[in-house]
Formats: structure tokens, C-alpha cells, sequence
């Protein structure tokens, strides 16, 4: 089991509500020295352009060059034994920008690739993703992230574009994966379990109870069959999933310093604002305040 040297926070890349995702275009030319083992607290991309890496992870040591992709989820331990004209794009974003977006769980590879961990953290995956794509998806990648770089260096540069890129390039990275491993993402979950996914997700979208009942008939499966199929994809009962996900969308509106916490319980349907920094505290490891003051900066 590798050790990480260290841990790299997401206060350290100035990942916050103002800028959720940074694109960095990296290049160590001529540096061939190791970049020792170490974590993130966030998702990481890189994507490489040129020249080659050792890349070393759970897995052991891969060779990796041109159009090599690796997706490391948060607590991931990996380093680099030795680099030669590396020049890669390194990509970094806040889980917690896109977990309360469920146009996401309508693409089961796009939530699967880029929200697992956030979405199903009982789902343990100790090596990173790694894989190849060709010339033409490399350049178009590359195209978003420049765009990214671009907008993100003019002041008062607009979240909302900031996502429309971003969210093209997670598009176009997760069809390259889908076409080169069809079946790897689809078979994760059997059909039951994913329609109880989108199902918990309308609910929660909705603000209502979940109904076993009518989960029940939706999914079309008995409650305890669908509950044990639903706990052995995802280490979580339906019932806990649905009370996640609930939190999980709150942690969205939370990035908006303008509403209270009393707007946001009122929000997702809590009791009040008690009752949901309770919930939030014990799902997040944060109360919602901490929550706030780690990943919001003031304006101007």
C-alpha cells in the first residue's frame, strides 16, 4: 500500500465558490527528477501533450506519452518516478460546484467518471483511471482548456461560461472513454439500481419524501430485493442514498453566499435549520458554516 509524502489541498490550487475548476498547462522540459507520492482533496485530470512520464499508483509504474489520460479521485496515492519533456494540461474542480446538477445522472458515464466519489464514497477505487485517446479528441480537449485558461485569466470572468466549457470537455473526455471501454461503465450497475438512482433523484429535485412503494414499483423490483441489489452496487441502503443526496444539493446552494442557512434548510425541505446542520455535519464531516468559510471567498 503506497504512503503518501503529502496531502495537496484544495485551498493550495485557490479552488473556491469564484473559481471551481482551474486548467494548469504544465511543462518540465528537461526535468527528469521523481515528483514523490502524494494525494489530492479533489478531483485531478492530467492530460498529457508531449514528451513522456513513469506514472506510479496502486497498480505499479505505467509508461505513459502523447494523448495518455489520468483521472485520479480525491485520497488516490500516486507520484512520478522520473518525467522527460513533459508538457501536460492538469485540470482541478470542486466536486461540490457540479454534485447538486442532475442533468449528471442523466448520463450514467459522465456521473460515473467525474462524481463517483462524491456520489458514492462507499465505492472504494484505489488506482487511478488511466487511458488513451487519439489526435483528433486530444485537440479538441486541449481547445476547451485553453478556452478555460482564457476565461478564467479575465477579471470578473462568468461561472456560468466557466461551466459550459468545462462541462463540453467532461463530455467529449467521457465519450472517448465509452468508445474505446464500452462496457466498463454500463455494467457497474444493474439496470434496477440505476433506475432507483435517477428515480431518488427526481424526488430529491422535487423536494418529496421517498416512497419505498412507488420506488418499489418504478425500479420493478420488491423493496427488499432492490435494497440489496441497491447496497451491494453502492454500500448504502436507498433510503440512505435519498438523505445524501439531499445534503449533497445543499452543499450547491451553500456556494451562494447570499442565502442563510435558514434559506437553504427551508430550501431542501428540513425542519429547520438545526435539524439540517445536523444532517449536513454528519454527511459532510463539516458543519455547514466550516463548510462556507472553506470554500467561499468574498467578493471583490
Amino acid at each position: 500500500m503506497l504512503i503518501p509524502e503529502f496531502t495537496i489541498g484544495a485551498d493550495q490550487l485557490l479552488l473556491s465558490n469564484q473559481c471551481p475548476v482551474r486548467a494548469d498547462h504544465l511543462l518540465s522540459k528537461y526535468v527528469k527528477g521523481p515528483y514523490p507520492l502524494h494525494d489530492h482533496e479533489f478531483i485531478e485530470i492530467t492530460i498529457i501533450l508531449d514528451g513522456s512520464v513513469e506514472h506510479l499508483s496502486e497498480g505499479g509504474v505505467t509508461e505513459l506519452g502523447r494523448g495518455s489520460i489520468i483521472l485520479i479521485l480525491p485520497g488516490q496515492v500516486h507520484g512520478f518516478p522520473s518525467r522527460t519533456n513533459l508538457e501536460s494540461i492538469n485540470v482541478y474542480y470542486l466536486s461540490q460546484w457540479l454534485i447538486g446538477d442532475s442533468l449528471f445522472l442523466e448520463n450514467r458515464t459522465l456521473a460515473m467518471m467525474f462524481l463517483k466519489s462524491a456520489l458514492f464514497p462507499a465505492i472504494q477505487m484505489r488506482e487511478p483511471l488511466q487511458f488513451e485517446v487519439d489526435e483528433i479528441c486530444l485537440s479538441q480537449l486541449a481547445k476547451n482548456l485553453n478556452e478555460l485558461r482564457a476565461e478564467t485569466a479575465q477579471p470578473g470572468f462568468s461561472t456560468f461560461t466557466l461551466k459550459l466549457i468545462f462541462l463540453r470537455f467532461l463530455d467529449r473526455l467521457s465519450r472517448a472513454f465509452e468508445a474505446r471501454f464500452p462496457d466498463s461503465i454500463p455494467t457497474l450497475f444493474r439496470p434496477e439500481v440505476w433506475r432507483a438512482v435517477q428515480y431518488i433523484e427526481t424526488v430529491v429535485t422535487e423536494n418529496k419524501p421517498l416512497v419505498m412503494k412507488t420506488l418499489e414499483t418504478f425500479c420493478g423490483a420488491r423493496t427488499g430485493y432492490l435494497t440489496q441489489l441497491f447496497r451491494h452496487a453502492t454500500g448504502i441502503t436507498p433510503t440512505d442514498y435519498y438523505q445524501s443526496r439531499r445534503i449533497q444539493h445543499t452543499a450547491r446552494y451553500l456556494l451562494n453566499k447570499e442565502l442563510t442557512l435558514t434559506e437553504i434548510a427551508h430550501r431542501a425541505g428540513f425542519a429547520d435549520s438545526a435539524h439540517f446542520t445536523r444532517l449536513f455535519s454528519r454527511e459532510m464531516k463539516l458543519t455547514p458554516s466550516a463548510y462556507r468559510k472553506r470554500y467561499c471567498v468574498k467578493s471583490g
